[in-house]
């Protein structure tokens, strides 16, 4: 990586860095509540915030598509006319082997989830079996170093591309690693259990729902 790119990069993240603290600050005050999206790059992340947020943000083939989080509010289902929303927070992604000159971006990551009030873990249900174990392995470490106390809801995401057989496999594999967690599975792709998994959102930041 050239020179010129790593000046870049550094210039890049030190006004993330600020611009993050002052969006920080605002939702404080606002009192919205925050969920941030996180998991393996090719999880999903991406295409489940453009599905919630009727968003069209890039999805990228690859690591850092983009340095920088997008924040949306969306509503939470409730009752008719409930005022109730909370604002949906799609970060970057994991990644193994990462390149020393991307920690500070992959700590940018870690300080947003840690800032946030429910964290969303997307698992590729796809995933073969080795690579699911060793990206949740990964994850449950990070996540207990840098966002120990901050609750944790775990998707297991692309249920539309993986048989039941297999499904049942991921889950056990999660569960086994994330213990006290709990688990939806969805399809950002499909839509499907979507709903459900808002109406999750809602019970865990203690809004009211639709009975």
């Amino acid at each position: 990586m050239s020179r010129k790119r790593i000046s870049k990069i550094e210039r890049e993240l030190s006004e993330i860095r600020s611009k993050k603290a002052h969006l920080r600050e605002h939702r404080e005050k606002t009192g919205f509540r925050t969920v941030a999206l996180t998991g393996y790059t090719q999880s999903g992340k991406t295409t489940l915030f453009n599905r919630v947020t009727s968003e069209s943000k890039e999805i990228g083939m690859g690591p850092f598509t983009t340095l920088s989080t997008l924040a949306r509010k969306v509503p939470m289902p409730g009752k008719k006319g409930s005022p109730y929303s909370f604002i949906l927070i799609d970060s970057i992604g994991f990644i193994e082997d990462l390149n020393p000159i991307l920690l500070n971006a992959f700590h940018t990551t870690l300080n947003e989830l840690a800032n946030s009030d429910l964290i969303l873990l997307l698992v590729d249900g796809s995933d073969a079996i080795q690579a699911a174990k060793r990206k949740l392995s990964a994850s449950h470490e990070a996540m207990e170093k840098e966002t120990s106390g901050v609750p944790v809801l775990i998707c297991i995401n692309k249920v539309d591309a993986a048989s039941r057989e297999h499904l049942d496999k991921i889950l056990e594999e999660t569960r086994k690693i994330f213990t006290a967690e709990d688990i939806v599975e969805i399809s950002s792709k499909t839509g499907a259990n979507v709903p459900g998994l808002l109406q999750k959102i809602a019970v865990r930041l203690n809004a009211p729902v639709a009975s």
